[in-house]
């Protein structure tokens, strides 16, 4: 995979969350809640043939997961933050996870959290987030994850899982549609003889 260079904050952070652990570089499993109770899933989904996303890697990491969350008692609430088309989460990885946990629907929840990030600054997307997308099938795991990321104050929008799935892709494409849009009034500005800069600025 290539590097990514995080120059702000990255430094900092690793020295005080990792100072002995190796940082993962795919996918991996952190805990969420005042106890890390609640696990996040934050395996990559690579673009596979034809353009469709590989789901192998977070197939595999929900099952780890499940298999992991088997022999712990109590209710779980899981987050997928990996970006995956609407309705993956209601009909491929909820049943992946509640086979490998052997859990029912009432021990085991899901959620989707999408994530907003761009290369080389991360740490502050992540930390000083512009709004914060969360998808959810229940009452009890809104309140839940609100009192999560609210510490962070900014919006919070909530949707069901397929809704803020969408989310993701509707993102994406509206940032693309902004820089195709910018590239072509630039041809326009240097056709004119404007600088496009503050034209785009205004």
């Amino acid at each position: 995979a290539p590097t990514i260079h995080e120059p702000r904050g990255s430094p900092t952070l690793l020295r005080r969350e990792a100072p002995e652990r190796p940082v993962p570089r795919r996918g991996f499993l952190v805990g969420a809640g005042p106890r890390g109770e609640h696990p996040v899933s934050l395996p990559a989904t690579p673009a596979g043939r034809g353009g469709r996303i590989d789901l192998r890697p977070l197939a595999d990491g929900i099952r780890q997961l499940g298999a992991a969350l088997r022999p712990i008692p109590g209710r779980r609430l899981v987050v997928v933050k990996s970006s995956v088309t609407s309705g993956t989460t209601e009909t491929i990885l909820r049943p992946l996870l509640e086979a490998a946990a052997g859990k029912s629907s009432a021990e085991l929840s899901v959620a989707t959290n999408p994530e907003f990030l761009a290369e080389g600054t991360m740490v502050g997307d992540v930390l000083h987030p512009e709004r914060i997308v969360i998808g959810v099938s229940r009452p009890r795991d809104q309140r839940l994850l609100r009192r999560l990321y609210g510490r962070f104050g900014a919006p919070i929008v909530t949707l069901s899982t397929s809704g803020a799935e969408l989310v993701k892709y509707a993102s994406n494409a509206f940032l693309a549609t902004k820089v195709t849009l910018a590239n072509e009034f630039a041809r326009v500005a240097e056709t004119v003889g404007v600088d496009v800069d503050p034209v785009m600025a205004a």
